[in-house]
């Protein structure tokens, strides 16, 4: 998120929080009568107001000293910082200001003596704490007892364990752990996970229950948004509209999920959160589609081969067809529409499609072939799509134009830029950084492509935005049909190498005339999205 940001007019969580915070202490930490409290919470309401109006502009750090004045909101910004490097959890900065926000209110809190009214679940509290991030919020509190010689309360402890687990990260520790975790210790939401399958399969006439992957994304997913449900944070989607136009048969089929919801949590679902869901039930989809042909090269008996089938049927869903075949009467030339070819010892044969595999039916047989199949889909998706999906959070259609009319450099970015500005990607000063630029180097790069960018303090979220337009236009001193407009921030680790990872695969996207034709040929916002991450 950006450094100054519009009093009272932004749409920072973080920014309201702290409004909120101040309201809660000054409104309600003396006696006063309801009438008294509605009235000062009016005035301030009303000040704030006038503020707006003024368009006054703020830094995060000035917003949460003005309104938590007397605490050392530095010391406290120094602890989680210290915490996060020490666990590898690494926030965006929206969520990291807002765990600074809580902290600071539970110092407060503390402070002035006031309880903590909280009405949570025993059931989803005892699991929470066997989460990492539950051990990661004791590490917190742990360092802010030490600084500021306090001890905070059990209350908030969970709830900001419950913040932290539905926050935003940038990066986390070992997913595997909290697999594990969630195995071990929440067999509710591993039965969740199942009875959904079933139900999108009954609708869909689509079997996913043996698909691992999608059952593991699902839980990792479903974890922090049954507590973001619960404790009333839940998520936007920015997708939604899309998701419902694409992918429509599976979203109505998800609907039908949301009476699981009731009836193992007592919750109703948002369409939002129904979005994400769908989206991991799309890929698992697709990734059906992709049926393997295979062909068993061994010497195994006719009991052991129907074994050998069942195994491999059961264990990797995408094969669809296995056939035997003995090691002698084994030709290659006689399989060459075949995907892969599974040898029980080595082969003089030099193909790709081949993988040696001495014993199927044991474990290491079965994540061999597994590790096989994953390195296919791979290069599937590779040779499938320009990017990788590391890349795949920069695009959106929102910010993608085709067949655009404009006759001048500065009209095309002024209207990429405000599609940017109107969903608080950038900020109001990113057209006019991307201009300033324009003024003191060419951005066209070849082949009637302009690549301009803005200033990484003027982005709140890194984005590309993409514009085809209707005739070329002379941009500086040549002529350009297709922009990528770049908005980019370079504040953590792993936004930079994102960006270099995009950087890598937009040179293999327009290094040719076909390629750029092909972009070119893109009919609407939506197609060329789906080609760019499917």
């Amino acid at each position: 998120m950006q450094e100054g940001c519009l009093l009272y007019g932004g749409r920072s969580f973080y920014y309201v929080t702290g409004i909120i915070a101040s309201l809660l202490i000054n409104v309600f930490e003396d006696n006063s009568t309801e009438c008294e409290r509605q009235g000062r919470y009016d005035k301030i309401i009303c000040k704030l107001r006038k503020q707006k109006k003024k368009r006054e502009y703020i830094s995060k750090k000035e917003n949460i000293d003005y309104f938590f004045s007397n605490i050392d909101v530095s010391a406290i910004r120094k602890c989680i910082i210290q915490t996060e490097n020490e666990w590898d959890y690494h926030f965006t900065d929206e969520s990291f200001y807002e765990i600074l926000i809580y902290c600071c209110i539970a110092y407060k809190r503390k402070e002035l003596a006031l309880p903590l009214v909280s009405d949570y679940f025993p059931e989803e509290l005892k699991i929470l704490k066997k989460y990492n991030e539950y051990a990661f919020t004791v590490a917190i509190f742990e360092k802010l007892e030490e600084v500021f010689h306090v001890h905070f309360l059990i209350e908030d402890v969970l709830f900001l364990s419950i913040q932290i687990l539905c926050s935003k990260f940038i990066g986390i520790s070992d997913v595997d752990v909290t697999l594990s975790q969630v195995k071990k210790y929440d067999n509710k939401l591993v039965d969740f996970v199942d009875r959904m399958l079933k139900v999108i399969r009954d609708i869909l006439d689509v079997d996913l229950t043996s698909d691992e992957k999608v059952k593991e994304s699902l839980i990792i997913h479903l974890r922090p948004t049954i507590f973001r449900l619960r404790y009333g944070t839940p998520q936007k989607n920015a997708l939604i509209d899309f998701i419902k136009k694409e992918y429509k048969n599976v979203f109505r089929a998800s609907w039908a999920i949301s009476i699981l919801f009731e009836e193992y949590y007592g919750l109703q679902i948002t369409e939002d959160e129904i979005g994400y869901i769908v989206l991991y039930i799309q890929a698992a989809i697709e990734r059906k589609k992709h049926q393997y042909r295979t062909v068993m090269v061994s010497n195994f008996n006719m009991g052991h081969t129907q074994l050998v089938k069942e195994k491999i049927k059961k264990s990797v869903p995408e094969i669809d067809e296995i056939k035997f075949v003995s090691i002698h009467d084994f030709k290659i030339a006689d399989y060459e529409d075949y995907d892969i070819i599974i040898s029980t010892e080595e082969r003089k044969e030099k193909d790709k499609r081949i993988v040696v595999i001495p014993n199927i039916l044991n474990e290491t047989g079965i994540s061999t072939l597994r590790a096989h199949l994953d390195n296919m889909n791979s290069i599937m998706i590779e040779n499938a799509t320009p990017f990788s999906p590391e890349c795949f959070i920069l695009f959106s259609p929102e910010f993608i134009f085709t067949d655009l009319e404009v006759k001048t450099k500065e009209e095309c970015l002024k209207i990429m830029s405000q599609a940017m500005e109107e969903k608080h990607v950038v900020t109001e000063d990113f057209y006019d950084s991307v201009m300033d630029r324009e003024s003191k180097t060419t951005t066209t790069i070849g082949n009637g492509v302009s690549l301009p960018h803005g200033s990484p303090t003027a982005v709140n979220e890194s984005k590309v935005g993409i514009a085809i337009l209707k005739n070329p236009i002379m941009w500086d001193n040549e002529q350009v049909q297709v922009v990528f407009l770049l908005a980019f921030r370079l504040s953590t680790r792993d936004e930079i190498s994102r960006i270099q990872m995009f950087y890598k695969e937009y040179v293999t996207l327009i290094d040719s005339e076909e390629k750029l034709e092909k972009l070119k040929s893109m009919k609407s916002n939506i197609e060329l999205y789906k080609y760019l991450i499917q």
